[in-house]
């Protein structure tokens, strides 16, 4: 009997916790065939619009993110502004004012854009605006519960998503560190609710004394890629390896992971070399690219931009269905991109059959392209 008694709670928690963790599906090298395309094809892109700064009452600063409001038009993020243009590529105006008043953004983060609002979300302090989409002020809150640096990712369901990961430069040390990455949704109450999902990434820190103080250089190691689907999932990758979570908005759980048979990319050395001539190498001497380098919803497909690149500098793109399916694959030629890890930081945006994406000119000049493509 006194067996009975310890040992049944314990296969409870056993049984717990086998129920809260998804297993992992694993797919093959080869897709399911269910796509009526030809695997491994490279997708043709079609140039139908390029906006530039040349004319026009701006300038492009660092341009990093696109997206298209309901009624078409196009809002282009960048350093310390947020572009908005007609859907025939028109300047409209700069929804983003500079300073810490109200409607103000010292620090800008991501936005988000829903039926009738452009919401902005600021971290440092972090706080959320509301403009209508003439750009008049709506209201503005502080959240609750939110560190410093914490970034907005996207909105569902009357929720706002964020991450907070920013390392503690003063509690790290010489080497690998690992980034406890938070993320949170923020309701109504404006109050912010810890998710706590385990996506951690790694970061390589090296510490150099010299006369002048103590030097820190920092390399990411791994990134925190998510996508947001209409159908309440968040998609999660955050390893070296090929790894995808897929998240049920609804109960803030781990509903699937699937990864598929995939061979690391052996790792090219980037160099980076100054005006004075002074090369700079990376901090870490990789052995191979991370397998995932982006991730997209489309169509209620997943999209998973591979570290594999063909000899025409053409990505090798995964489509995956919500059930974790390997169902097809394409390449496609991004501008700019000459290397996987050019991925990372780059520009892009499927919607409604057409792909944008920034490049710049031989001044280095930025400048939005919008591409038709025929993908599925």
């Amino acid at each position: 009997m006194i067996k009975k008694v310890f040992l049944y709670p314990f296969l409870l928690l056993l049984f717990s916790c086998f129920l809260s963790s998804a297993i992992v599906i694993k797919n093959s090298k080869k897709t399911s065939g269910e796509s009526d395309k030809k695997p491994g094809r490279t997708l043709k892109l079609v140039e139908v619009k390029r906006i530039t700064d040349y004319e026009d009452d701006f300038v492009f600063k660092r341009p990093r993110r696109i997206k298209i409001a309901p009624d078409g038009s196009v809002f282009v993020a960048g350093r310390d502004q947020l572009l908005k243009f007609t859907q025939k590529g028109h300047y409209v105006k700069n929804f983003l004012k500079k300073g810490e008043g109200p409607g103000e953004v010292k620090y800008f983060s991501n936005f988000v854009l829903t039926k009738d609002s452009v919401i902005i979300g600021a971290f440092l302090p972090v706080k959320i605006i509301t403009l209508s989409y003439g750009g008049v002020l709506k209201n503005e809150f502080t959240v609750h519960g939110l560190k410093p640096f914490t970034s907005l990712l996207e909105g569902w369901n009357d929720k706002l998503y964020f991450v907070s990961g920013n390392p503690d430069i003063s509690k790290s040390k010489d080497g690998v560190n690992i980034r406890k990455n938070e993320m949170l949704y923020v309701e109504k109450d404006r109050t912010a609710t810890n998710m706590k999902l385990p996506f951690d990434t790694k970061d390589l820190m090296i510490k150099k004394t010299s006369k002048n103080g103590i030097m820190i250089n920092m390399d990411e190691l791994t990134n925190l890629l998510t996508a947001f689907d209409n159908n309440g999932f968040l998609y999660v990758s955050h390893t070296e390896r090929y790894l995808i979570y897929q998240v049920d908005l609804a109960t803030g759980k781990i509903n699937e992971k699937f990864n598929r048979a995939y061979e690391p990319v052996k790792y090219i050395e980037k160099i980076y070399t100054k005006k004075e001539d002074i090369v700079l190498y990376s901090l870490h001497k990789r052995k191979t690219f991370n397998d995932i380098n982006r991730i997209f919803v489309y169509k209620g497909n997943l999209l998973i931009f591979t570290s594999t690149m063909n000899k025409d500098k053409a990505t090798l793109v995964d489509v995956f269905n919500n059930k974790g399916k390997y169902i097809d694959n394409f390449y496609i030629k991004i501008p700019g991109v000459e290397r996987p890890d050019d991925l990372e930081r780059k520009p892009i945006l499927f919607h409604n059959g057409f792909l944008w994406t920034v490049d710049v000119d031989e001044d280095d000049a930025p400048y939005v392209l919008k591409y038709k493509i025929d993908m599925m």
